[in-house]
């Protein structure tokens, strides 16, 4: 699973890591969700889900505040969705981190591997920079921009709406023109740009993080961490009930999810288009073909493109340019107790 395996063991010179503070105090509930080696990735198998309508009734069964509170958890029970609570356990990375990349436009060209009429998705692989500071494994945000007014929806020539997802390239420079000019004369109202108001974010954020999971899971992502901890766990002697496990399919020799294997990481949508009721399937399809696609990369290809320093992949690369210093008071000024370090790597 880790992309600093083997393969690329002679090249690299460092690596960053994310430590505790000394100067700085955990003080931040939010700071507990940062991802280390040990945490357990995000799954749709044996979820923990809450029997607390046997507890309240086996208290008191004839006091009727807790029957009425034990009929209404009932309720909720039946309408317990696991995709759902799975998917709201999915977290970006922490707030100083991804201003930093956003505001100051640090994407490396070579991590985004999936563009559609819909999104883009943005993959940083474990080792890179921003993986570095998730708070979950593996870790989704959802960002959305300004571009398409009135979701991108036309007229056709019966007088019906059709999403801009299916208009041509030639019609598009045209509506993009329309679009233009529409949106000056209605800047002062905001009811035309779905992603202006926070009810669609949350639906959006929503739509995407249970499709994402649902394929995630469904392409062995949470069994990969789990083999590769186990596995981990074998090398260095403590679990010998573990031996075996790579040979699932799941890992390569070197430790690293096999194609078709789901990828831990970070994932990062920008939404260009809200889906609505006649897009969604449409949509949910697109989500799961990024996931799919992430899945399939072969990890040698992805990570040393031609146009990359020799003898070091794009991740590294990326790594290299990071100011330590620099990170580590920006989080020291937003009181995360945590800091940067580059550790030095055995040839």
């Amino acid at each position: 699973m880790r992309v600093h395996s083997m393969l690329l063991s002679q090249s690299v010179k460092s690596r960053l890591v994310v430590r505790p503070s000394t100067a700085i105090h955990r003080s931040d509930l939010f700071s507990n969700f940062m991802v280390t080696k040990d945490t357990m990735p995000i799954s749709l198998n044996n979820l923990p889900r809450r029997d607390s309508v046997n507890s309240a009734k086996d208290l008191c069964v004839r006091n009727t505040t807790l029957s009425r509170f034990s009929n209404l958890q009932r309720k909720q029970e039946m309408k317990w969705d696991p995709v759902k609570y799975a998917a709201s356990k999915l977290r970006g990375v922490i707030s100083p981190i991804q201003a930093y990349i956003t505001i100051g436009k640090k994407f490396s060209p070579h991590s985004l591997v999936y563009d559609s009429r819909f999104f883009q998705l943005y993959y940083f692989p474990e080792d890179h920079f921003m993986s570095c500071f998730r708070k979950s494994r593996p870790a989704v945000t959802v960002k959305s921009n300004k571009k398409f007014f009135l979701n991108g929806k036309i007229l056709n020539k019966d007088q019906k709406y059709f999403n801009e997802s299916r208009i041509s390239k030639i019609d598009e420079v045209e509506l993009s023109k329309i679009q233009t000019t529409v949106s000056r004369l209605t800047s002062r109202h905001r009811n035309n740009i779905p992603s202006e108001f926070a009810y669609l974010r949350r639906d959006l954020k929503t739509k995407v993080k249970m499709t994402f999971i649902k394929e995630w899971c469904r392409l062995n992502g949470d069994k990969a961490i789990w083999e590769y901890n186990g596995l981990k766990k074998f090398l260095s002697g403590t679990s010998p009930t573990v031996k075996g496990k790579s040979e699932k399919g799941l890992l390569d020799k070197s430790g690293r999810s096999t194609a078709g294997t789901a990828k831990d990481g970070y994932y990062l949508y920008i939404v260009k288009i809200f889906p609505d009721k006649d897009t969604l399937n449409e949509f949910k399809e697109d989500v799961s073909r990024s996931v799919q696609k992430v899945a399939n990369l072969n990890w040698d290809k992805f990570l040393t493109p031609k146009k990359c320093p020799k003898g070091k992949s794009w991740v590294e690369a990326f790594n290299d340019s990071i100011n330590v210093q620099t990170i580590n008071r920006i989080l020291e000024i937003s009181k995360f107790p945590f800091e940067l370090k580059r550790e030095q790597l055995k040839n």
